[in-house]
């Protein structure tokens, strides 16, 4: 499957059959007949969107073959544990604190975590309490660049991988340690 960041939290994931899954999509963008799913971090956020089905508040949901699990993480914020194509995602949105422990538990088992870094969210004290506590074998950071370097060494990470797209399947996982990739925006 193939990973893209598109900007303002905005996320696509196309898989091996073509079919999208859309992270935040934007109103404004002509995606494919392809799309399966939406998921918005925000509570009804984006109701009018015209391409559905969407996941924009808590549940559980299944679309396909894909599984959602949504839950409250901040007044009116989501987050998300969704399986596609047998990987397990966790989706937080735009955190600005940290969620408690019992918030975090349905993302124990995520194998890649979308973690969007901005001026204004969490510390990077915080996001390194997050990651540890989820343990995921990939983090995909997309945002302000600049900010990256400052988590990787709160974080003890050695290198960070920049791409314009991430491809991945279920095989492809590390297994014995966590990734840190950087999403570069690009327009599906």
């Amino acid at each position: 499957m193939k990973i893209t960041f598109q900007g303002n939290f905005s996320f696509s994931l196309k898989g091996e059959k073509e079919e999208l899954l859309l992270l935040n999509p934007q109103e404004n963008k002509n995606y494919s007949d392809k799309l399966i799913l939406s998921i918005f971090s925000e509570q009804n956020f984006q109701e009018n969107f015209q391409k559905k089905p969407v996941v924009n508040w808590p549940g559980e949901f299944e679309f396909k073959e894909i599984t959602v699990k949504s839950f409250a993480t901040r007044e009116n914020g989501l987050g998300q544990i969704f399986r596609f194509e047998d990987i397990n995602f966790g989706f937080l949105g735009d955190l600005k604190k940290l969620i408690s422990q019992e918030k975090m538990e349905p993302l124990s088992n995520t194998d890649v975590l979308f973690l969007p870094k901005t001026n204004d969210g969490m510390s990077n004290k915080d996001l390194k309490k997050l990651i540890e506590e989820i343990d995921p074998r990939i983090v995909i950071l997309a945002g302000e660049e600049n900010l990256f370097n400052e988590l990787l060494k709160e974080l003890g990470a050695s290198s960070l991988e920049r791409k314009e797209s991430f491809t991945i399947s279920k095989s492809k996982l590390p297994s014995d340690h966590t990734e840190f990739i950087a999403l570069m925006q690009e327009d599906i």
